[in-house]
């Protein structure tokens, strides 16, 4: 079958639509007929003509697209792509009668809300290289698509859906097809090459997508295959390399045998960053990651405070914090511990806490407020989300009642005071697509994780602060 696979992110710096490609190798794999529009260095009086233009080029019968983000992920000031991907459908139906499949981790999150939305669609729970391909052998046969599974679609009013499809073997997967997209371009503009070692994440945090997108299951590839992926990205221009797994040291074990492979393989002159645990980060890892050339170690903390972590489902507590923080002092790993503040239950008290705890630590700290909730997570339970439009794909933002306003005064006037603490920049871009300055510190050649990125740029408060 002909299938049109079309990335319409046009968010700059630019994320390579990793997922896509992955799907478009095992396509590609099966002897099906693939083509790839890649929108995201198109302009927004571009972007009809390009649609138009792929679809009469190739004539699909199929038509995939892929939606990564829900919205930019500055909080209060989110910009979300909802008309972005409401042109794109409805550009796709109008100029071709193709089927139109949606996928990708924002289609995860929230699969029946899209499906709502796009009645006439199907989609692809979860990860697509197996169900895709099974999706594209049912039609061209004509069969039932309920013995498909990782499908979700709406017939008469009725949703169908088929249960999650998870890859057992990561390592058999072909490598993303990266020669689909002009890789030098978005090497050049700052989009860091990525690459993924594993699947699933194990964990219970109230608030987190990943089980949502990936499942519980922790799948690994073995760390030879990742080897010949790093070479791969090398070899295409990549001097630094972001590991998009939800969490990069568990098993610590195969995180420490990755570092080990990479510096056999002599690949310890690409720099790389990931994010991690406290909750399993010994010496060892620490040792293998400093001589693995990793450069940026991002902590997926959210708290200082113990009754937080607790309320959060955090697996660890501020002993491992403390632990972990020792042993990237140790090993001169350049690191930060990530925190979300005014979560259910917290209070001035435990954001002080939260705060005094990570000045302690002498560590960098990047601050950041609210939580959004996802139906189907553990949070969306607790504060309850609305059913009013079962359509709606702008998942609302959660502050504690406690707290609101007065934190965000807070943590912008102590980010103002200590230069490890920041909050984020350019949540307030006016191009809701672009984040002009981010951009510029990449043309000046900056690489290197996002904190240093984001150390050339001039701070700036998290948000506008709201009356609480």
């Amino acid at each position: 079958m002909r299938v049109l696979l079309i990335n319409p992110n046009i968010v700059q710096p630019p994320v390579v639509p990793l997922g896509l490609l992955s799907l478009a190798a095992a396509i590609r794999e099966q002897h099906h007929d693939v083509h790839f529009l890649d929108l995201c260095f198109t302009s927004s009086r571009a972007f009809e003509k390009r649609i138009r233009a792929a679809i009469h080029a190739c004539h699909p019968d199929v038509i995939g697209i892929g939606i990564r983000n829900l919205d930019n992920g500055t909080g209060y000031t989110a910009f979300d792509y909802v008309a972005l991907y409401d042109k794109t459908v409805s550009l796709c139906q109008e100029h071709s009668t193709a089927k139109v499949v949606l996928g990708g981790p924002g289609f995860s999150i929230l699969p029946r809300r899209f499906i709502a939305r796009y009645s006439h669609c199907i989609g692809v729970v979860g990860e697509g290289e197996s169900s895709f391909v099974s999706l594209l052998g049912a039609l061209e046969a004509g069969k039932d698509l309920s013995n498909v599974p990782g499908l979700i679609w709406s017939q008469e009013g009725e949703v169908h859906y088929t249960g999650r499809r998870e890859t057992a073997d990561l390592s058999s997967l072909p490598p993303p097809a990266l020669d689909l997209i002009d890789v030098g371009s978005y090497v050049k503009r700052g989009g860091g090459l990525s690459l993924q070692t594993k699947r699933g994440c194990p964990f219970a945090c109230i608030f987190c997508s990943y089980p949502l997108i990936e499942g519980h299951c922790i799948r690994l590839k073995r760390p030879q295959k990742v080897v010949s992926e790093f070479m791969r990205l090398r070899e295409l221009g990549a001097s630094y390399i972001h590991i998009v797994d939800s969490v990069f040291n568990w098993p610590e074990s195969h995180a420490i045998a990755i570092c080990q492979a990479l510096r056999k393989a002599g690949l310890d002159d690409v720099g790389w960053d990931a994010y991690f645990t406290p909750a399993s980060f010994g010496t060892n890892l620490a040792r293998s990651l400093k001589d693995a050339n990793c450069q940026g170690v991002i902590f997926g903390t959210d708290s200082g405070d113990p009754s937080m972590l607790r309320r959060y489902g955090k697996p660890f507590g501020q002993k491992e914090i403390k632990t972990a923080t020792e042993n990237c002092h140790r090993y001169c790993l350049d690191f930060a511990h990530h925190i979300l503040l005014g979560g259910p239950g917290e209070s001035r008290e435990s954001v002080l806490n939260t705060l005094a705890f990570m000045k302690s630590l002498q560590s960098r700290v990047l601050l950041d407020v609210g939580l959004q909730v996802y139906d189907g997570t553990e949070l969306g339970k607790i504060v309850g989300v609305s059913e009013t439009d079962p359509s709606a794909l702008v998942p609302p933002l959660y502050v504690s009642p406690s707290v609101s306003g007065w934190v965000d005064r807070e943590i912008t006037a102590l980010s103002r005071k200590e230069p490890s603490f920041r909050t984020y920049v350019g949540g307030c871009s006016i191009d809701p697509y672009t984040n002009h300055r981010v951009v510029d510190a990449y043309k000046q050649g900056r690489t290197g994780p996002y904190w240093r990125i984001l150390d050339t740029l001039e701070k700036v408060p998290l948000r506008p602060a709201r009356v609480g």
